[in-house]
This record gives structure tokens, sequence and C-alpha cells, in this order.
């Protein structure tokens, strides 16, 4: 598609200026945008899950405090049984 586009991009008219440099501009603004809020959806899913409503009165510190430790724990391969914080 990038490709296609850029070629009509390229495309001059007789006086060298674009052919088509609305179309190609608005393409190009509409094929930057995110196919999907999957990522935003996902992080719903984890706050939801962990904000339950035995844990409603958790505050937000603590939810992020929650949530930023679990990313550590995945993106470092470890589990909560080994894991040691430099202070």
């Amino acid at each position: 598609i990038l490709k296609f586009w850029r070629e009509v991009g390229n495309l001059k008219k007789g006086d060298n200026t674009s052919a088509f440099p609305v179309i190609t501009q608005f393409v190009f603004d509409i094929l930057c945008l995110p196919h999907s809020s999957a990522c935003v959806e996902r992080i719903f899913s984890i706050i939801n899950l962990n904000k339950t409503k035995v844990r409603n009165r958790l505050s937000t510190e603590s939810l992020i405090g929650i949530l930023h430790t679990k990313r550590y724990i995945h993106e470092n391969g470890r589990n909560c049984y080994i894991l040691s914080l430099q202070i």
C-alpha cells in the first residue's frame, strides 16, 4: 500500500507540480493511525484483574505500583518468589 501511494505522490503534472498532493497527504495521514486499540484494552483488562470488588479501595498509586511491578517481573523473566529489588 505504501509503495503504491508513494508512486501516486511522485506523479507530476505538466508544470512539474504534484498531480495529487491532497489525496496522497490524506492517505498517509490515515495510514499512520493505529489499526486497533488492543494495547489500551489490554491495560484496562490488567487493571480490572487487579482492582476487584474485594480490592475496590486500592489507591491509584498502589495500582500503578502493582502494574509496574508486574511489568518488571514479566520483562525480566522472573517470578515473585525470586524477585530481588535494589533500592
